[in-house]
């Protein structure tokens, strides 16, 4: 983890136009530190703001601006941290220990979480729009409504996951394992999963026009409902029962 401390100066703030609560929040923080112009800030206090009310629009809006940085912490502890909301776009954390931890509604848009332990982690509504997930383990998390549009998911691991109205248009989910994994009324419209495990998968009222299922193992997949083919007639060698799909060989 990156624990260099970042010093944020005043009249960068007003050089850059900060707005007046913005200001006054600096100035809180600075008193209490025994100075006006300058504000020390640690990682611990870099990621507190990034997921403060109070403060995550000011964070945001500093780092866009360039005066903070966005949050660098591969490898760290995260193991069960409350990070709900939290404001962690293009966040480095890369083979980060977050299982458990809470990340309902947080904004991870382009963060690098290639091989992650997000086991049992809560994504509920998180926003992870081409986000690096490559290697990640993600078994038995709650990725209900998640936005992963274009996330690169290859190999992750997706056992049991709840991705029940995530949005995985476009994302890249070749070779990953989504065993068991609840998949109703997921958008999975034009998403590559060459060579994926969805065995056992809930796919009921998936979209998965467009898809590329090359290679993938169904069997025991529910698809009832679920949009496979616009004009296209099936792929050969897809078995249904009872609108369950049994089989698949592609």
């Amino acid at each position: 983890m990156n624990h260099t401390t970042v010093v944020l100066l005043r009249s960068d703030l007003t050089d850059r136009g900060a707005c007046p609560p913005g200001l006054r929040l600096f100035d809180e923080f600075a008193a209490a530190q025994g100075n006006s112009e300058e504000l020390r800030i640690p990682f611990a206090g870099l990621l507190w703001a990034s997921c403060s009310p109070l403060a995550r629009e000011f964070v945001e809006w500093a780092q866009d601006e360039g005066l903070l940085p966005y949050v660098n912490a591969p490898r760290a502890d995260l193991c069960g941290a409350d990070l709900e909301g939290a404001n962690l776009r293009s966040a480095d954390l890369r083979s980060a220990d977050l299982e458990g931890a809470n990340l309902r509604s947080a904004d991870l848009e382009g963060a690098n979480l290639r091989s992650a332990r997000l086991v049992g982690a809560n994504l509920r509504g998180a926003r992870l729009v081409g986000a690096d997930l490559r290697g990640a383990r993600l078994v038995g998390a709650d990725l209900c409504g998640a936005d992963l549009r274009g996330a690169n998911l290859r190999s992750a691991n997706l056992e049991g996951a709840d991705l029940r109205g995530a949005d995985l248009r476009r994302a890249n989910l070749r070779g990953a394992n989504l065993r068991g994994a609840d998949l109703r009324g997921a958008n999975l419209e034009g998403a590559d999963l060459e060579g994926a495990s969805l065995r056992g998968a809930d796919l009921r009222g998936a979209d998965l026009r467009g898809a590329n299922l090359r290679g993938a193992n169904l069997e025991g997949a529910d698809l009832r409902g679920a949009r496979r083919w616009s004009d296209d007639p099936p792929v050969s060698g897809w078995t249904l029962r009872d609108g369950a799909l049994e089989r698949i060989v592609l």
